[in-house]
This record gives structure tokens, sequence and C-alpha cells, in this order.
């Protein structure tokens, strides 16, 4: 039923488990809603880890030619929110996600790719990006930082 969905998501969710994003959901809200098909909503553990996230993302994706109608929150780091149309991307420090339960809000959207998301994230932790470890943990300096405003950023 979900299959094609899923095969949409495997570059989303690769570049989220290859930056330990956690607690990865995907939901189907295509019966629900006319602005996205899938909301993907994920966990990270520090302001840091979701513009590392957000940045990996943007940039798998734009070598695989999908690029973002919008980009919003990087800087804050507390929500992220990538919308790529079909997909739209919700990257959560935890106590935020928590706060706004955004499963608990589309409680009757189906849950989906739940095999799929399993096996990336266990290929993640078996093949580990060497580069992951210095853009979660890496402060940038000013002029070092991830340039968003050209692919979309600003309000979805």
């Amino acid at each position: 039923m979900y299959e094609d969905s899923e095969k949409s998501l495997i570059p989303f969710l690769e570049a989220a488990c290859a930056r330990k994003a956690e607690n990865i959901v995907a939901m189907d809200l295509a019966n629900l809603v006319s602005y996205a098909d899938t909301f993907l909503v994920m966990s990270v553990n520090s302001t840091r880890q979701a513009k590392a996230v957000a940045d990996h993302m943007r940039r798998k994706l734009k070598e695989v030619q999908i690029k973002p109608l919008g980009i919003d929150g990087v800087e804050e780091g507390q929500w992220v929110l990538m919308d790529y149309g079909d997909v739209v991307v919700h990257i959560f420090h935890e106590p935020v996600r928590s706060f706004y339960d955004l499963e608990g809000l589309w409680a009757d959207a189906p849950r989906f790719a739940g095999e799929l998301i399993a096996t990336m994230a266990q290929k993640a932790l078996e093949s580990p990006d060497p580069e992951a470890e210095k853009e979660v943990f890496w402060e940038w300096e000013d002029d070092e930082a991830p340039e968003w405003e050209d692919e979309g950023e600003g309000d979805v």
C-alpha cells in the first residue's frame, strides 16, 4: 500500500539516520490534508544536532535534485521545519517535540515505513559516517556556517 511512499522517503531517512536522528515517525496525511502527503517527524538531543541533521538533509537531497520549498527554524534549532512539498520534515529537540505532540494532533494519520526506518537506522549504526561527529559537535565560525537562504529558507 505504501511502497511508493516508502521509496520516496529513502533519501530523507538516509540523511536523518546518518546524523543520528531518533524516534523517526512517518505519518500518511494524503487523505487528511491537501498540502502534504507525508509528515516525517524526528527527535534530536540538542539544537546543534538539529542544525546538523537539517544541513545534512538539505545537502543530500540537493544531490538528488530534491529542493525545499522552504526551511524554517534552523537558527533556533528547537523545531526545524523543512517543506519539500509532498514530504514535510519536522526535526524536534526532544522537549519541544513532547510539548507540541504532533503525533497526538495527527492521531488519525496512519503511520508507515516503520520497518524501513528501523533498517536505515541500523545501517547508519553499522556504517557510521566519519563526518557525522564533526558536524554534530562542531561549532561553526560565522564564516563557516551553512548557508540557508539560497534554498528557500523562511516562512513556509
